[in-house]
Formats: C-alpha cells, sequence, structure tokens
C-alpha cells in the first residue's frame, strides 16, 4: 500500500509505502514461476504483493457517510479502484473490437498472464505502466527502485495501463 499525496488539483505529487501496507513473504505458497528471475525476489516463498495502491488513510479517498465525511484507504479502497481499472480496460477493449479480459488461465486475453508474464519479465512494460515507489519502508521491508515486497511493480499509470491492456 501507499501514501499519495495530491495538489489542489488532484495532480500527483508524490507516493511513497505507506509504513501499515501489511507486506511479507508466504510461510506457505512456493514462489510462482512468473517471480522466479525478478530481482529482489530471494526466497523460495511466494512475496506479496504484485501491485499497489492508496492505502493511507491519511492521504485516502473521501466518502460521505451519515452526514460526515471521512478519509478511508487499504483494501476498502485499493480493491475497487482495481475493479474500476480493469471496467474501463475491458469497456476500452469492447470499443476497439476486443474479447474481455479474463481470468480464465487458458484465454489468450488472461489478466493475470499479461501482469504476471509480460510486466514482470519485461522492464519497459513496468516501468511504462506503473509509478515505481522507491520511498519508505514497511515493517522489514524497504522500498527500492524494480520490484520490491512493500509496493510490488508499483501503482498503476492508469491510462496507460489501460492502453497495454488493450493491446494483449
Amino acid at each position: 500500500g501507499t501514501t499519495l499525496n495530491l495538489d489542489a488539483c488532484g495532480n500527483r505529487i508524490s507516493e511513497s509505502t505507506w509504513n501499515n501496507g501489511g507486506c511479507g513473504i508466504s510461510r506457505y505458497i512456493q514462489k510462482p514461476n512468473y517471480q522466479q528471475n525478478v530481482s529482489g525476489i530471494t526466497a523460495n516463498f511466494r512475496y506479496c504483493c504484485d501491485i499497489s495502491l492508496i492505502a493511507n488513510p491519511n492521504t485516502g479517498v473521501y466518502v460521505y457517510y451519515a452526514g460526515n465525511w471521512y478519509s478511508v484507504g487499504g483494501t476498502s479502497v485499493s480493491a475497487p479502484c482495481t475493479s474500476g481499472i480493469l471496467a474501463l480496460a475491458n469497456q476500452y477493449r469492447i470499443a476497439n473490437g476486443k474479447s474481455l479480459l479474463t481470468t480464465i488461465s487458458t484465454s489468450s486475453n488472461n489478466i493475470m498472464n499479461y501482469l504476471y508474464k509480460t510486466i514482470y519479465s519485461n522492464n519497459t512494460n513496468y516501468r511504462l505502466n506503473f509509478n515505481d515507489i522507491n520511498v519508505g519502508r514497511d515493517g522489514s521491508f524497504t522500498a527500492k527502485t524494480g520490484y520490491d515486497n512493500p509496493t510490488g511493480l508499483g501503482s498503476p499509470k492508469v491510462n496507460i495501463l489501460i492502453t497495454s491492456l488493450l493491446n494483449i
């Protein structure tokens, strides 16, 4: 998860690792194939996370509930944001005569295959599609250039990622 700082117009000023994101290394799930050759992944078990989004409720998304405004973050924000990104990508694909993205493993337009194989294995795609978060730490894990445990590949550059998802 990240701490996202915006200016008064909503432009991204900075983004850093949120210190309560909850990253780590699985004790049970073996390192998947797509993490085999990733610099910085040294354990034999799966590293979490793959990507990151705003998590810090102090710099989160404002919601209006029961007559009051609240700032929220974490999975309550990042999960619907990720769903929204995929919904936009699917709308763009349909408008361009392509089939929907799917999670069916045998499909050529499988979103997981794209993220795991193409982005993890290709530094150009990773840098084009994600903001590399290289500031901050979460527990004993420190953010760095490239893949890191607290923020994975980084936060999506939504407009670019959606265009990339058109082409799978």
